[in-house]
């Protein structure tokens, strides 16, 4: 997906806590592979801010430095 153009969000299940991608090796290897991480942001926050995202921006590397970006407290950890 991400060879096409597409964004992948990786998120926690986890309901308090946000990833760490480096931690592990999977998280690595999805990094590598240009995986957005979504750290301790919300679900909702993330689907609302990838909406708003894409509305302003198809190109994926503006669009994950745009998920990275904290615009109103929807996100503590880059």
């Amino acid at each position: 997906m991400i060879d096409n153009g597409v964004a992948v969000v990786v998120a926690a299940q986890a309901i308090y806590e946000g990833i760490d991608l480096v931690r592990y090796e999977v998280g690595r290897k999805a990094l590598d592979l240009g995986v957005i991480p979504a750290y301790d942001m919300t679900k909702e926050a993330i689907v609302t801010k990838l909406m708003w995202v894409l509305g302003h921006t198809n190109g994926i590397d503006e669009v994950k430095k745009m998920m990275l970006t904290n615009y109103c407290g929807e996100l503590s950890v880059p």
